[in-house]
């Protein structure tokens, strides 16, 4: 390998396989291909040897498919100079040979090092070398919307942003410029422009655009008034991409989904409000509205009503002696957490009375970060059209016990959007009492068996999101999987027995309360009868082998048996089922275990 090359006029390429042969002159050190390129290697002398020396890259000559090859101008073995006398362009010139090297279409990003020697005039011998790059190809187009509110806008002239990226096949890939992008859309129109930030509105349902130094193509999307899912797809050569984007109708339907039906008092759930039109796209931005029949009844922590946007009736008698002021329930909302594979969910608005110094444990109603209420995030539905309210069932008066009940019962929690109302229903339930499973006595050897655990209060009713404690105290036998919260007054764990048979004892806690579940785990099955004779008895004379007891009376050895012999070796022992009737005595008197007898069965 030559230890130093001097590089000069590097040149860049953004051609594929079927591009044009590329020129590497005679006084040229240095060239940068692609992969799949054709390049014309021009030797200054009328007879060349030309020799690929060195490579990371893949390549071969096209004459011979070698690594090396000799040339002279005149013949056309592999000077393609005289491939045709009165062809135009670079075509017969004298004292000058062109080698033609082919760069594998799917050769790695390298270096080709070749060495020319002529033998001329010119005594021609350098070094070469042919970069690979894949740098000016395309490797990836991809197609987004530019942020999670523009997934969803309304059918009549709202704008999506969104933005195409093309990167090249290089490791790592960056942006690729230059290379025009269609883009076409099911709904609405788009408009494109050359980087981000500068596509304008559009007027047709096509443009296209040059991508910029970063690869990248911008894409605005306006609805054009039809409700439904544009599918906007930008293309690229045999390249394509896709997005989607609600384009929704006015708001026509609201559910409501707690996501707890029962809490314990003092804690709290999340009920998911869902805003879709008419087809049942989701509705973003979309602002809950106070019901104002029946009255308000959950104040914020402003102490006010008229901005509060969850209201709740209960079903039962309010305590007003021992809770004269006191709502029924609380809403204080915020931003749900995301869990899991499940995202955040944003509040569902903002009632703008920022909490103070004296509130700073509570959360502004619909939406604040911060005790001092000046970071406001509510912004109604999200682009899946949801949005929460957090419900919280404090206690009456934490100082007095004896208050705490007050808000145990069934609530109704009254929500609207304009005309269009919803409601859900929060059980509120007292502290665990009682707990009970859904398993066995007895379970199997080896076997596995998931148990459901259920809380109950003091009336019955289950308690949801009580913490519960579930663990093996006693015997054989693993628990596993056990959940650490009620979901709706109930848990689950999995109990795995083991092979033999005896006994487990499982402690359960769900707040003071403790419960203990004995599992006995049974006899292993028995195997059944041990065999007998190694076929099935059927009508005939058969060559049975006896499997059963060593010893066994021949009358057991089955029904409809009329005799049973066997060879001594100097005579036969028999056994007949009815002696008297063919007059003879039986002398077969016992089976052998692994004995072979002759079986006569009617």
């Amino acid at each position: 390998m030559v230890a130093a090359v001097a590089f000069s006029g590097v040149l860049t390429n953004t051609q594929t396989a079927e591009a044009a042969p590329r020129d590497f002159p005679a006084a040229d050190r240095a060239l940068t291909v692609a992969p799949g390129d054709t390049v014309n290697i021009i030797v200054a002398d009328a007879f060349a040897q030309v020799t690929i020396t060195d490579k990371s890259a893949s390549a071969s000559f096209a004459a011979n498919g070698g690594q090396s090859i000799s040339c002279s101008d005149d013949d056309g073995s592999c000077d393609t100079d005289d491939s045709d006398a009165n062809a135009a362009g670079r075509q017969n010139v004298a004292g000058s040979v062109t080698v033609v090297l082919n760069i594998d279409a799917d050769s790695p990003a390298g270096f080709v090092l070749i060495s020319v020697n002529g033998i001329g005039a010119t005594n021609t011998d350098l070094t070469k070398v042919i970069t690979v790059s894949k740098a000016g190809l395309v490797g990836s187009l991809e197609l987004k919307t530019d942020a999670a509110s523009d997934k969803t806008v309304t059918a009549t002239g709202g704008v999506s942003n969104l933005t195409v990226t093309v990167k090249n096949a290089s490791t790592p890939p960056t942006g690729l410029t230059g290379q025009t992008v269609s883009v076409i859309t099911t709904h609405g129109t788009v408009g494109c422009g050359s980087g981000a930030g500068t596509a304008n509105a559009g007027t047709s349902q096509t443009c296209s655009a040059a991508s910029d130094a970063a690869g990248v193509v911008d894409v605005i999307l306006t609805g054009g008034g039809v409700e439904g899912t544009a599918t906007v797809t930008a293309t690229l050569g045999t390249r394509t991409a896709t997005a989607t984007v609600t384009l929704f109708g006015s708001a026509k339907n609201l559910t409501a989904e707690p996501d707890q039906g029962s809490i314990e008092i003092g804690g709290s759930t999340y009920i998911v409000l869902t805003v879709t039109d008419g087809a049942g796209n989701p509705v973003s931005g979309q602002t809950i509205s106070p019901v104002q029949t029946p009255a308000v009844e959950v104040t914020g922590p402003s102490g006010t009503a008229a901005d509060v946007l969850v209201t709740t009736e209960k079903d039962t008698a309010e305590d007003t002696t021992a809770n004269p002021s006191v709502p029924a329930g609380r809403g204080y909302s915020k931003d749900k957490p995301a869990a899991g594979a499940a995202p955040a969910i944003p509040a569902c608005g903002d009632d703008n009375a920022h909490i103070g110094e004296a509130a700073a444990t509570y959360d502004e109603l619909f939406g604040s970060d911060d005790a001092a209420g000046t970071s406001d995030d509510g912004e109604g539905t999200n682009a899946a059209g949801q949005c929460v309210v957090q419900v919280t069932a404090p206690e009456a008066n934490p100082a007095d016990p004896t208050t705490k009940d007050a808000t145990r019962g069934v609530h109704t929690l009254n929500f609207a959007i304009g005309a269009i109302k919803a409601s859900a229903t929060i059980e509120v339930a007292g502290k665990p009492n009682s707990i009970s499973t859904d398993l066995s006595d007895t379970v199997d050897p080896a076997s596995v068996t998931k148990v459901t655990v259920s809380v109950f209060d003091d009336e019955e009713v289950l308690v949801g999101i009580t913490d519960v404690n579930v663990r093996k105290v006693g015997g054989d036998g693993l628990v596993e999987n056990a959940g650490t919260s009620t979901v709706n007054g109930q848990s689950t764990f999995t109990f795995i027995a083991p092979s033999s048979a005896g006994s487990a004892e499982i402690l359960i806690t769900a707040g003071d309360v403790n419960h203990r579940v004995t599992i006995n785990i049974g006899e292993p099955a028995p195997e059944g009868p041990a065999p007998t004779w190694n076929k099935p008895l059927a009508a005939g004379t058969h060559n049975l082998v006896w499997n059963g007891a060593d010893g066994a009376d021949p009358a057991d050895a089955g029904d409809n048996i009329v005799a049973i012999w066997q060879w001594t070796g100097s005579g036969w022992d028999g056994y007949f089922a009815d002696a008297g009737d063919v007059g003879l005595a039986n002398t077969l008197t016992e089976l052998s275990n692994g004995e072979a007898y002759w079986v006569v069965v009617q």
